[in-house]
Order: structure tokens, then sequence, then C-alpha cells
């Protein structure tokens, strides 16, 4: 037997009525207000605080373009004409009955209210969130300052104690009144100390953990290799050609990417050693058809920028590639190049 079919009332209850509506949105935490032509219609509590109204009816009649400010006046208009297809939260620059500018984030949908297509606006203040991101740029500017300041003076230290070293003993060389006793080479070693010092500091500013250092096993020495040395500064590829030519290493010189390739096309190097930027296609570009051409080839990159392997492109980073910062310590160089003469699988090292 078939029971009988609900009462009408009982079926009406089960609809939401507008005022179960209104006064879920009168509990609402969010601004929300309905608009219909872009003429707010409908504001709840929330709403008429935000806008420094005491009743709905003092929002209600506004153009929705009245409540926002300047700054983000034309955006509004924009959107309005052609409302998102998707729900998303866009920030606003508002404004609220009295004058006062805010920050708002707004997110809205398309309804029918009062059986007219209108549109459903939530709106959150957003000015303290604006506030504590202000002062945590200027936190961050502040702190900025203070260590660039402190970097400023423990580089000025032994940068000052390199240029009287060497002004003293070009002084001294030019008025043929070199001391004896060894005076040049501790004028040479201090230089060298303290451009040692200078590159420690600017390690500080590293924001990733220095790699764990090699394994100290005995390694071969790279007399008889040919090291191919990329670099436009004239004084450091000299400095660096000098230095391995007296370790017993054939050494030639390119300044730019192409020169390198065409040399090494000609006369294939055992390493190479190039910086990340060099004139005339970049030290990727070269390490990328050096690659191509040799898949096992040592490559040593200097660069003298921050993070300077992470800016490395990740297919080259491998145990056939290391990173080291400029000015790099010519003794690490030797060990590099000693290390990659083993056969690849002796000597791992840490990806670059």
């Amino acid at each position: 037997m078939m029971s009988a079919p609900p009462a009408s009332d009982d079926i009406a209850s089960t609809v939401p009525s507008e005022d179960n509506i209104r006064l879920l949105l009168d509990l609402l935490p969010d601004a929300v207000i309905v608009t219909t032509q872009a003429e707010v219609v409908f504001a709840n509590p929330a709403a008429q605080r935000l806008f420094g109204a005491e009743t709905g009816q003092e929002v209600q009649g506004h153009h929705a373009l009245d409540l926002v400010d300047d700054r983000s006046l034309a955006l509004a208009m924009m959107r309005l004409a052609d409302p998102p297809a998707t729900e998303q939260v866009f920030p606003y620059h508002l404004r609220r009955l009295n004058g006062d500018h805010f920050e708002a984030e707004l997110t809205g949908r398309n309804i029918v209210f009062r059986d007219r297509p209108s549109r459903l606006l939530v709106i959150r203040d957003a000015s303290e969130q604006s506030r504590a991101r202000d002062q945590s740029r200027r936190d961050a500017r502040q702190a900025l300052k203070e260590q660039i300041a402190r970097v400023r003076h423990k580089l000025s230290q032994p940068l000052n104690v390199i240029r009287l070293a060497a002004e003293g003993a070009l002084l001294m060389i030019e008025r043929d009144r070199i001391p004896a006793d060894g005076w040049p080479e501790s004028q040479f070693a201090l230089i060298a100390e303290q451009s040692e010092r200078t590159a420690q500091i600017l390690d500080t500013l590293r924001i990733d953990e220095p790699d764990p250092s090699a394994s100290s096993a005995a390694l071969p020495q790279p007399a008889g290799s040919h090291i191919l040395v990329v670099e436009n500064d004239p004084a450091a590829a000299a400095a660096l050609s000098s230095y391995l030519s007296a370790q017993g290493c054939r050494v030639s010189l390119a300044d730019s990417g192409r020169d390198a390739w065409d040399r090494f096309r000609n006369d294939p190097a055992d390493v190479v050693i190039t910086d990340l930027l060099v004139q005339t296609g970049d030290g990727e570009d070269l390490i990328t058809v050096l690659r191509d051409f040799d898949p096992l080839l040592p490559i040593i990159v200097t660069t003298a920028r921050p993070g300077g392997a992470d800016r490395l492109d990740a297919r080259f980073r491998d145990e056939r590639c290391v990173v080291v910062k400029k000015p790099p310590p010519l003794s690490e160089i030797t060990r590099l190049i000693a290390a990659f003469l083993l056969p690849p699988s002796e000597e791992p090292f840490t990806s670059c």
C-alpha cells in the first residue's frame, strides 16, 4: 500500500526561506554585498561596519564603483563589464563612505537575487595583512642595510692591507730599494693571505650550506695535462695561466665561448676552466657544446655571482663538473685538476 504524499507545508519547510538566508549572511564575519546592475541592493552587518555605515540602507543605493578607490577603479570597471568566469580572489583598493582608503581582498559570483541577475561579492579587509607585509619589508630592508654595512667594514680591512702591501712593493721597485732577506716573498704572501681572507668573507654571504670537502686521499700531479682556461679578464687569465704553467701544465687561453670552442676542436684539453659568464656566448653555452662533444669532460666553472652552483643548468650537475667562487684559491684549482685526472669512478665529487 502506497503511503500518502507529504503535505505541501512539509515540502515548503525544506526550502530555505529568504529570512533564513538573510540570518546566515548576517552571522558571517566577512562583508557580503549584492549588486544588481552595479547598484548595491544588499549589505550584511559586516559590510556595514567595513564601509563605516550604521545601517544597510546607507550602503544600499550606492553604485559599486562609489566604493572603489581610484587606484583600483580601472580594474573594477573592467571586471564589472566582464566578470570573471570562475571564483577568484582579487586584491582591491576600496573606499569607505567617509572617503577613507583601505585594502581588501574580494571574490564574487553571479547569482539571481529577487528574480534579477545579480552579483554577490564577499569582501575581506586586508589592511592588517598589508601593514604586516609593509613592516616585514621595512625590517628586511633594514637588516639588509646592516648586513651590507658589516660586510663593507669586514672587506675594508683585508683590502686595505692588500692595497698598502701592493703600493709599498711598487714604490720600492720604482726606487730600486727592494729590501733583502725575502721581503718581496713576504709581501706576496701577505697579499695572498688577505685575498683568501676576502674570499672567506664573501663566502659568508652564501644562503646555502657549503659542499662537504672532497676526499683528502693522495692525488696525481697535474704536470703534463692540457688545461683550457676561458677568461675575459686578461689579468686573471694571465695569473692563472702562469700558476698552472709553473705546475707543469700546458695551458691554452681563450677570452670567449666561441674562441674556446674553436681552440678545443683543434686541440682538445684534459680539463676546461671557464667563467660562467664570458663574452660572445656565455659559459653555459660553451659547457653545452663541450658536453655534447665529450659527456665525461672535466669542467671547472668559476663565478663571482652568489649561489653560482644554483644558476648552473641541472643537466650539467654531475661529478665531472664543479663550481668554485672567484677569486678561486689556486691550490684548490690544482687539487681539482689532479682529481679530475683520475678515472671518473675513483674520485666522486659532490654535484654542483
